[in-house]
């Protein structure tokens, strides 16, 4: 069975102070590894002359009514557009992405808590597709009571869409689960449901977070503009996921408040991880960047580099990234 895993990648380049949006860019280039990790990408061909039910297999549920799409001027009646959804559900999904989960809100940098991601995309004869009206979703809820928050992918960055509302379907027939049912997982299944899906983008559900940062020195790794390192710092028990490249030895990280991380770096196709570090419980503050005055100094970190080929085996993956 999967686990999860908490990736919170900090990115501090082109921060953005206006309330509900991203700190940094959304998207941001992996190494090439971290792309074998992603989910597949499911295709549904459907009429979008007619109203269309379309069942994921992870148990995700898109109702897109009749005339959703806005059709280019050549589109032929009865043709059928291809839909293309993505769900990032684990940890290495969402290390995979490369999409950054931070926020400001009251002009304080945030983490994004995240309870599920999907990016959906249409096509007509190789022509994207945008939205004539909303769809809506309903999707798993991997945290059941907890409200969430909706966020969208705008022009590269997080853009507040709203709240979702939480549902339960009880009794459901034993083939409609996506999962097997046992005495912890009953015979019902908890969804969250959003009924203004008005983008064909990437869609987030999440819970703001404080952040705290730590200082770091990495004296026995040779940078410049051209070498950077990229690293991601993640907490073993929620999913939160920022990713940065830095060109500098010495970096102030923003960390979600009172957690245990670890830290994985990469560098010319070889990586390097820190373990176990707790992060202080205070929060930065309103309006507080990190600096070297306010971040926790660990000092000198010595990192031992080896070949990014442990990643490629799943079970050396999952003991290099979670053991401690």
């Amino acid at each position: 069975m999967k686990k999860y895993l908490t990736i919170a990648i900090i990115s501090l380049m082109g921060c953005i102070t206006t309330s509900n949006q991203i700190s940094s860019p959304a998207k941001t280039n992996v190494p090439k590894i971290f792309e074998e990790f992603a989910p597949p990408t499911q295709v549904f061909w459907i009429l979008p002359e007619s109203d269309q039910v379309i069942k994921t297999n992870n148990g995700s549920i898109l109702t897109i009514k009749k005339n959703s799409f806005k059709l280019p001027y050549y589109y032929k009646k009865g043709s059928l557009v291809k839909v293309e959804f993505k769900e990032y559900r684990y940890t290495l999904d969402y290390l995979s992405s490369g999409i950054s989960l931070s926020l400001i809100e009251n002009d304080t940098p945030k983490s994004l808590d995240s309870a599920g991601m999907f990016d959906i995309k249409a096509f007509y004869e190789n022509s994207e597709l945008s939205l004539k009206n909303p769809i809506q979703i309903k999707i798993p809820n991997i945290y059941p009571g907890t409200p969430y928050n909706l966020y969208k992918v705008m022009n590269n960055e997080w853009l507040y869409a709203g709240k979702n509302s939480q549902i339960t379907q009880d009794r459901l027939p034993r083939t409609d689960l996506p999962f097997e049912i046992s005495e912890s997982r009953p015979a019902e299944l908890h969804y969250r449901e959003f009924s203004k899906i008005d983008t064909l983008t990437t869609w987030n559900f999440d819970i703001p977070i404080d952040n705290t940062c730590l200082t770091l020195n990495l004296p026995n790794v040779k940078l410049t503009d051209q070498k950077m390192l990229f690293f991601s710092v993640f907490s073993t028990t929620k999913l939160r996921i920022n990713f940065k490249w830095s060109p500098q030895n010495k970096m102030n990280i923003m960390v979600p408040t009172n957690d245990i991380i670890n830290i994985i770096f990469w560098y010319e196709n070889s990586v390097s991880i820190i373990k176990g570090i707790q992060t202080p419980t205070a929060p930065l503050g309103e309006g507080k960047l990190p600096s070297d005055s306010n971040c926790l100094d660990k000092g000198d970190q010595i990192l031992n580099f080896q070949s990014e080929d442990i990643l490629k085996d799943q079970n050396q993956r999952y003991q290099y990234l979670f053991s401690k």
